[in-house]
């Protein structure tokens, strides 16, 4: 009789936390967009093609830009990294924020916080390199390093120049691409529009750094191409 009774205890017991699990409030974010493509509250919020959350407002920040906010499934609320870069996803279909984490050893996203934002993978690409080397050498550090430490050491200097090394393989990649198939001016336009939508972002962000990369990366390949650098960066 006892042990029938520990049996039904462990099972009401394993029932309360599942239910508490499923029931875990949910985690709101932001970030930002040049365009939203259609997004809009209930729209969803996609990580490793599963939604765990929604879409609840969209506000203007001028300039064109949007704020967006968005919260997670309290039992998700862990994919969501710090580094995480959300990605407007405007298929055919439902529009959607997808959740793109560059490391995945990054620790999760405090509640609140706001999160880059891109509204396509060329943006997303630039917000990526305007984190640095050491963001690429950090990475590859947690992928070889199979125990990690609760607080994981900088990056050593071969990974930096390792990480450098690739990024300079990317740019040579392509700029021979460019020379074998030139850019037409409405994409040459478009790379300039990405190019000031995310300075803009960073801008406001406080993450003067990086906006400053993102001009570096730009001019270097419009230079690449024979034309002009851009024009000086927008203000905050």
């Amino acid at each position: 009789m006892r042990s029938r009774v520990v049996e039904i205890g462990s099972i009401v017991l394993a029932t309360l936390v599942a239910i508490s699990a499923c029931t875990s409030p949910p985690v709101n974010f932001t970030t930002q967009l040049d365009k939203t493509g259609g997004l809009g509250p209930r729209d969803p919020i996609v990580h490793a093609a599963a939604t765990i959350g929604s879409v609840t407002s969209i506000s203007p920040l001028g300039d064109g830009d949007s704020e967006i906010g968005f919260q997670v499934d309290g039992s998700h609320a862990k994919e969501v990294h710090q580094d995480a870069i959300m990605l407007l996803n405007t298929q055919p279909g439902t529009p959607s924020l997808e959740v793109m984490n560059q490391d995945a050893m990054s620790p999760a996203a405090q509640p609140g916080v706001r999160l880059d934002g891109a509204s396509d993978t060329y943006q997303a690409q630039m917000i990526m390199l305007s984190r640095g080397p050491g963001s690429l050498a950090s990475a590859l550090s947690n992928a070889v390093n199979a125990f990690p430490s609760s607080s994981t050491p900088p990056p050593s200097q071969s990974s930096v120049q390792l990480g450098q090394m690739l990024n300079q393989i990317a740019q040579q990649s392509s700029a021979i691409a460019t020379a074998m198939n030139p850019p037409t001016p409405a994409e040459v336009s478009k790379m300039k529009s990405d190019a000031a939508a995310v300075e803009r972002q960073f801008m406001r962000n406080n993450k003067s750094a990086q906006a400053d990369r993102v001009r570096q990366q730009l001019n270097e390949t419009l230079a690449g191409m024979g034309i002009k650098p851009s024009s000086p960066p927008p203000s905050p």
